[in-house]
C-alpha cells in the first residue's frame, strides 16, 4: 500500500514537470515568434519609408560672366522657389529666367526668379538668355532718324541722321538689369558705368522692343 502510494506520487511529479516543461517551451516559441514578426516588420517596413531625394542643379549656358546659383538637394514633390542670376551676365543678352533646356521659348520655359518649382526629379535647369545686341531705330519725322546699335561686347554707337547725313554720334558702354518682363538697359558716355554718366535708359517690350526714358518716351524697333 505505501509502495502504491509512493508511484502515485512520483507519478504526479513526473507529470507535472512535464506539464511545465511544455508550457515553457509555447511561451519561448511564441516569443521568438514576435521578436521574428518584429523583425521582419524593422527589416522589410522600413525601405517603404525611405525619403527619396532630388538634386536640381544651375547651368550658365553660355554666360560670360560670373558662376551659377548652388545646386539644391530636395524631397521629391518639394516646392523651391527659383533663384536670381546672381553674378551670371552674357554680354548682349539679358536674362530672361530659367529653362529645361538651353531654349529659353516654348514648353521647357520654367519661370523667372521667385516662381515656385515642385522638384520630381533629378533635372538640370538653364539660364534663359535674349539677345539684346543689334541696331534699334526710330524716326521723328522731317527726315530724321535715330539709330542706337548695342553690340555683343557690351558697347554702343549712338547716331542721329538728318536727310541722309549722320549728326551725331555717341559711343560708349551699355550694361543690362533687372528679369523676366522687367529688363532695362543703361547706357553709358564713360567706362566707369556710373549713375552720373548715364545717357538714356531703356525697358525692354514684351516683343523686345525699346521703349526709351530719361529722353524721348519712344518706342525703338530692330
Amino acid at each position: 500500500m505505501k509502495n502504491t502510494n509512493v508511484f502515485k506520487i512520483l507519478w504526479m511529479i513526473i507529470f507535472i514537470v512535464i506539464i511545465g516543461f511544455t508550457m515553457t517551451g509555447c511561451d519561448l516559441g511564441d516569443n521568438n515568434n514576435g521578436n521574428n514578426n518584429g523583425n521582419n516588420g524593422n527589416n522589410g517596413n522600413g525601405g517603404d519609408n525611405k525619403i527619396t531625394q532630388y538634386t536640381v542643379t544651375y547651368n550658365p549656358n553660355g554666360a560670360t560672366n560670373g558662376t551659377s546659383p548652388s545646386s539644391q538637394t530636395v524631397n521629391s514633390g518639394s516646392i523651391i522657389q527659383l533663384p536670381s542670376e546672381d553674378s551670371l551676365s552674357k554680354n548682349g543678352y539679358f536674362f530672361r529666367g530659367w529653362s529645361t533646356s538651353t531654349s529659353i521659348t516654348g514648353p521647357t520655359y520654367v519661370g523667372t526668379p521667385g516662381m515656385n518649382y515642385v522638384v520630381t526629379s533629378d533635372i538640370t535647369l538653364y539660364a534663359g538668355w535674349i539677345n539684346v545686341s543689334g541696331t534699334y531705330q526710330k524716326s521723328i519725322g522731317g527726315g530724321i532718324i535715330y539709330h542706337i546699335t548695342f553690340n555683343s561686347d557690351g558697347t554702343y554707337i549712338y547716331t542721329q541722321s538728318a536727310s541722309g547725313t549722320v549728326v551725331t554720334i555717341i559711343r560708349g558702354n551699355y550694361s543690362v538689369s533687372g528679369t523676366g518682363s522687367n529688363i532695362w538697359l543703361f547706357a553709358y558716355t564713360s567706362d566707369d558705368n556710373s549713375d552720373d554718366n548715364i545717357v538714356t535708359s531703356f525697358k525692354v517690350d514684351s516683343s523686345d522692343a525699346l521703349l526709351q526714358y530719361g529722353n524721348i518716351h519712344d518706342y525703338w524697333l530692330r
